[in-house]
């Protein structure tokens, strides 16, 4: 299942497959299209994430050192959280180590993506929008 990831202020888009094995993957993917606030994460390194509300949740290809480009599906204060890896990360919180299930991966060239991403922490929040396509 194909979708375009749209990060607003940089006016930047990226194509990600989002693995349809799963019912996590599956249950995103019926919910959108989604348009949130995107937040970088605090404790993480180089991720950002968007507060998406309930998906139907299971763990699976969980791991705590996330690759450039994965996308994740993470239990968040009584909803989940959409996370872009884009760069190198490990799943951490104030907590310790916080296991993330990947459900995808962005394609292709993420140079301009991945600066979008890097955007949030010095221009604060920013807006995603993601579509299927």
């Amino acid at each position: 299942m194909k979708i375009k990831i749209t990060i607003k202020r940089a006016g930047v888009s990226a194509i990600a497959t989002i693995n349809d094995e799963n019912q996590v993957g599956n249950s995103f993917y019926k919910k959108l299209p989604i348009k949130a606030p995107l937040y970088h994460a605090r404790w993480c390194g180089n991720e950002v994430f968007a507060p998406i509300g309930q998906v139907e949740y299971k763990e699976v290809n969980q791991t705590v050192f996330p690759s450039i480009g994965e996308i994740s599906i993470t239990p968040a204060g009584g909803g989940y959280n959409f996370g872009i890896w884009y760069g190198k990360s490990w799943a951490f919180g104030p907590e310790g180590y916080n296991p993330v299930s990947i459900i995808g991966k962005i394609e292709g060239e993420l140079t301009d993506f991945v600066k979008a991403c890097n955007d949030c922490v010095i221009k604060g929040a920013d807006e995603v929008l993601i579509e299927k396509i």
